[in-house]
């Protein structure tokens, strides 16, 4: 995939989320900053992108918390899987040392989704690292 220099990194982002989504059968997904706090999302008409924020925030502060009780290493990985069968994957990874979320929600968790959303990290990481040298 090629992205338009010209345009904004944000829509880069958009672009790249949106893209993922439809490959991957995705309800929504959000990139976030590593406090949870939402840069971009893309989803199906109808998604709240505060909500998925919130959870991935919540989510986030967990795992830190975790991290300090616990003595574990930070989780490169959550899910979090509803009664209804949805599922939620948080992965976290970093760019020119910069930490950053990427969830997104799943409507059915037998779908395949590592591939689909290591594709979008690479893309991210690689736009992230021309924009901000």
């Amino acid at each position: 995939m090629t992205f338009d220099e010209s345009r904004s990194v944000t829509d880069i982002f958009t672009q790249i989320l949106e893209e993922m989504n439809q490959e991957g059968d995705f309800l929504a997904s959000v990139l976030t900053d590593e406090n949870g706090l939402p840069i971009v999302f893309a989803a199906r008409e109808g998604f709240d992108s505060d909500r998925q924020s919130a959870t991935v925030a919540m989510v986030k502060k967990t795992i830190s918390q975790n991290e300090k009780r616990l003595g574990i290493a930070q989780a490169e990985e959550i899910s979090i899987v509803d009664s209804n069968g949805q599922l939620l994957i948080c992965r976290a990874f970093s760019a020119k040392k910069h930490d950053f979320i990427l969830a997104v929600l799943m409507a059915d968790r037998q779908h395949t989704y590592r591939r689909i959303t290591a594709h979008a990290i690479n893309q991210i990481s690689s736009v992230w690292a021309k924009h901000w040298k």
